[in-house]
């Protein structure tokens, strides 16, 4: 069965609305679903596991963050999809976070405005249990769009010998920012350090050329952000996003 996940803002008498339409008022929204995967559900063709089918309607440049869980004593191994409007897809087996979080999540910037379907699926065949979904979105304010080269001329990093380029960035204390990078020609990898800490990322779906990380400074200042490969001597053409979350 195919669902359609729409918002209902509370005080405020508008009717079903979108994902977009709410994100044009509010800035940020959140929806929540739970679910049960069982043998009434369709079955994902590569997989065989059952699987639920949703979708939402986007703006492009959005922050989207899927997540889902197992609600019950199942053991449910989650896995998300997630399929853009020009079939661009993403996927999502495990994810961890200092929160305790054990369950699947996509982050992406949105590419491409339309309707976008989420699958919530288990990872092995026949899987069953219950579950969550929840999906955020935020406006983004864009900081940085730059393409760029990783050249043989270029610094090489300490420990591997990796070529890199460095990004510096004013941040707030409490603002999130989400940096997000593209390859064709390598495997890309971002560190970000700002105050407070540090972060990184190697590949946010399956694929090895896509790159993301989001961070919350605790405090003004600056953030170095180093854009650099997975290999010792890659070079290649990229580009590399920086947004602040608008709120």
């Amino acid at each position: 069965m195919l669902r359609r996940l729409f918002v209902f803002p509370a005080l405020v008498c508008l009717g079903m609305l979108t994902f977009n339409q709410v994100q044009a008022q509010t800035g940020q929204e959140t929806v929540e679903h739970e679910g049960e995967l069982n043998s009434e559900d369709r079955v994902h063709s590569d997989s065989g596991s059952y699987i639920d089918d949703y979708e939402v309607e986007l703006e492009s440049g959005m922050l989207l963050v899927i997540s889902m869980e197992c609600t019950d004593d199942s053991g449910l191994d989650t896995v998300l999809h997630l399929t853009g409007p020009s079939g661009q897809e993403l996927r999502n087996d495990d994810a961890y976070d200092d929160q305790g979080f054990t369950g699947s999540r996509i982050t992406t910037v949105v590419s491409e405005a339309g309707v976008w379907e989420i699958g919530a699926a288990g990872l092995h065949e026949d899987s069953e249990g219950a579950y969550k979904v929840t999906v955020e979105t935020a406006l983004l304010e864009e900081m940085l769009n730059e393409r760029g080269d990783l050249e043989a001329t270029d610094e090489r990093l300490m420990k591997f010998g990796e070529y890199f380029d460095t990004y510096e960035i004013d941040v707030e204390n409490g603002k999130t920012y989400v940096v997000n990078c593209f390859s064709t020609e390598f495997d890309t990898f971002l560190a970000a350090n700002y105050p407070g800490g540090h972060a990184y990322n190697d590949d946010i779906d399956s694929s090895y050329n896509k790159s993301m990380i989001v961070f919350k400074p605790d405090e003004n200042g600056k953030a170095r952000i180093i854009m650099t490969s997975c290999n010792a001597d890659s070079t290649g053409r990229y580009r590399i996003n920086v947004f602040r979350v608008d709120k």
